[in-house]
């Protein structure tokens, strides 16, 4: 066979597949063998300016007036041949993300119900030292001190646990870095943001209150 030039890399099944080894020969060149097969995979690709729509008619009006027992089907956009390609793809990302935000979520709600319970248990004590002279904002700095470091502790365990599997639970995922550093900053710094907000309530609950009320509970 005469070679008369080289195509670049084509994938013809995944976008993330390696290159296949593809030989383009002329029609009239092909073993009758593969008529059949040939006949059922053959495309054209068109490129013009204008809608879709208006050209899709153009282009079978065209291939009818050429020949009409060629039939024209399937026409599509090769933006829109992309993107079925990347359907089921789309979809698995998308589940992913909605369970990781409803992971997130309960994480969140979790880390705010034990600082919060921990901090109204010392709803006494906060009550005792404001009768007492403390100052509201001593009193939330007091709770900080003593319930956010372990909360901290804690997120940062599993920010620290979740970056070291995350290769090995996601080993080869599309154009992805299964350790973006931004985004587990980003998630440590909102369950600790939501860690101080639920300490902080509490205890501004409790120094805004009667002394005498909160000791006869």
């Amino acid at each position: 066979m005469e070679i008369v030039g080289v195509v670049s890399d084509v994938k013809h099944f995944t976008l993330d597949g390696p290159s296949t080894a593809d030989l383009y020969v002329p029609l009239r060149q092909m073993p009758s063998s593969q008529s059949s097969f040939l006949a059922a995979r053959m495309f054209w690709v068109i490129r013009a300016a204008g809608e879709s729509s208006k050209l899709t008619a153009t282009i079978r009006e065209a291939v009818l007036q050429v020949d009409p027992g060629v039939a024209t089907s399937s026409a599509r956009t090769l933006r829109t041949v992309m993107s079925t390609s990347l359907g089921a793809r789309r979809v698995n990302v998308w589940l992913l993300e909605i369970f990781g935000q409803v992971a997130t979520a309960l994480c969140a709600i979790g880390v705010y119900g034990v600082a919060a319970f921990s901090t109204r248990t010392r709803r006494r004590e906060l009550a005792i030292r404001s009768a007492v002279g403390a100052r509201g904002r001593d009193l939330s700095a007091l709770m900080f001190r003593g319930e956010l470091p372990p909360v901290a502790i804690g997120i940062c365990s599993g920010v620290a646990s979740a970056y070291g599997g995350a290769p090995y639970l996601f080993a080869a995922p599309f154009e992805t870095d299964p350790r973006d550093a931004g985004i587990y900053l980003a998630v440590g710094a909102g369950l600790l943001s939501i860690a101080a907000l639920a300490i902080y309530l509490p205890a501004r609950g409790a120094h805004s209150v009667n002394p005498h009320e909160a000791l006869s509970l």
